[in-house]
């Protein structure tokens, strides 16, 4: 659960890193084109090569969790996973807008899972490690709201039952440092 927890962090640290690289300030039409072409390609690519429904790339993820653990394999969750981490990115690099917790939740899962196969864990409690440490890491909120956070979303996604691997899942995604754009300096 922990291995999940620090890789669901990972990707979701990764992903806003590719965020980074584009305009801040100001939004232009020829970076939200490239950024809508290069997410396009990702997302006819990933159809072509893994003849899965590009919708699992480009959509949020809310509605693509299940559909997502549902996939023959491993290696084509983590690839799955991967694919959309990156059109995720360049999304938030060209200036396209949206939440990042579905987004968050679906690498959470996919981490979950792929870290249950390798390590022959509990799927279960990997995905809901994965999710809830995803969550957490995105909310860096007081330890206190982590924890009551962790629970609620580690119940809803997997039952009171795992509870203790949701409260270690929140505590690793509370203590992974953020990577947030640097604060913007006022002008005086």
């Amino acid at each position: 659960a922990g291995i999940a927890a620090v890789s669901a962090c990972a990707l979701i640290a990764a992903a806003r890193l590719i965020g980074l690289a584009g305009p801040r300030d100001r939004v232009s039409g020829l970076w939200l084109l490239a950024g809508g072409l290069a997410v396009g390609v990702i997302a006819a690519t990933y159809q072509t090569v893994s003849d899965q429904s590009a919708q699992l790339v480009l959509t949020s993820g809310e509605q693509m969790i299940k559909p997502l653990l549902a996939l023959d394999t491993t290696s084509l969750i983590a690839a799955t996973v991967g694919a959309k981490m990156v059109a995720y990115g360049l999304s938030m690099a060209a200036g396209f807008r949206g939440g990042p917790y579905f987004p968050a939740m679906f690498a959470g899962a996919g981490a979950g899972a792929v870290a249950a196969a390798l390590l022959a864990a509990d799927p279960a409690a990997a995905v809901t490690a994965g999710i809830v440490a995803a969550v957490t890491y995105l909310a860096h909120a007081n330890w206190k709201f982590t924890a009551v956070l962790g629970l609620i979303i580690g119940f809803l996604v997997g039952g009171w039952q795992l509870a203790p691997v949701a409260l270690v899942a929140a505590a690793i995604g509370r203590a992974i440092p953020r990577l947030d754009p640097p604060a913007k300096v006022a002008a005086k």
